[in-house]
């Protein structure tokens, strides 16, 4: 009986995210890129809300505005593709958009013909110069110890010819990783528990910034790097989420007064 009394707001949480979601779907599905599947795409985000559910202690406004925008981009959060995730920042919840995601939306675009991220290790045959004729060689060893990673390199070739390239030193990363955890402030990040993977994307990111992306990708990016820099997640306050609807969901949401009611219970 106790197990199932101290299960129950998390469930009436859930449900009252569910029907959020579910009164939207119709705005939701017609904010989303061409082709997408709509109803995949929020099958999705609620199997991340079930498996995190601290998520669903987030300020309701914050959180619909994460699933909002996620949805405007048209990338799926968490599972196989790992092209975004739901961060939980203590109240609000931040979109954080992975390396494979950040490819998506500069393929989109449709004037990339090939892009990729890749880390260097110790060992590796690996030779780069900037200039007027940039060059950039890399052929991996087979070291695969992140202790041992020295570089990280994102390039971009365009199809009407032409390439951008972004290359990071391991100091430079090392600086942007210490940086985001000291601003976490104990909350786990995902330089804890994807490191090679944020190894790709911080040059990635860095290159995005020159490439053909929508508006939103670029707003998603840039409240990413301040809440990385600052440590606060930055509210989109001509919100994704508002776009969709023509309304903002209120500050004290459905979800703070599903807790009181708990509470009082």
């Amino acid at each position: 009986m106790a197990t199932t009394t101290a299960l129950a707001p998390v469930q009436q949480k859930f449900l009252s995210v569910k029907n959020m979601i579910d009164a939207r779907a119709g705005e939701l599905a017609k904010a989303m890129p061409r082709g997408v599947d709509d109803k995949r795409l929020l099958r999705i985000v609620m199997t991340e809300l079930r498996k995190t559910p601290k998520l669903l202690d987030c300020d309701a406004a914050s959180l619909m505005g994460a699933i909002g925008h996620v949805s405007q981009l048209g990338l799926e959060v968490g599972g196989l593709l790992g092209h975004a995730y739901l961060i939980p920042y203590g109240r609000e919840c931040q979109l954080v958009i992975g390396y494979k995601g950040l490819i998506e939306l500069a393929r989109r675009s449709g004037q990339i013909k090939s892009i990729e991220a890749r880390c260097v290790f110790e060992g590796d045959d690996f030779h780069y110069s900037y200039g007027m004729s940039p060059t950039l060689t890399h052929t991996p060893k087979g070291e695969t110890d992140a202790a041992r990673l020295t570089h990280a390199y994102a390039i971009a070739h365009f199809k009407e010819g032409g390439f951008q390239m972004e290359v990071m030193l391991r100091s430079q990363i090392e600086k942007i990783k210490s940086e985001a955890l000291k601003k976490a402030n104990g909350r786990k990040t995902p330089w804890e528990t994807h490191e090679e993977e944020m190894w790709r994307k911080t040059p990635l990111r860095r290159l995005s910034k020159m490439l053909p992306m929508s508006a939103e990708a670029q707003r998603a990016i840039e409240a990413e790097e301040t809440a990385e820099r600052t440590g606060t997640v930055v509210r989109d306050d001509y919100g994704a989420f508002a776009a969709v609807t023509g309304e903002e969901v209120e500050q004290k949401g459905a979800l703070d007064r599903v807790v009181e009611e708990a509470k009082r219970a």
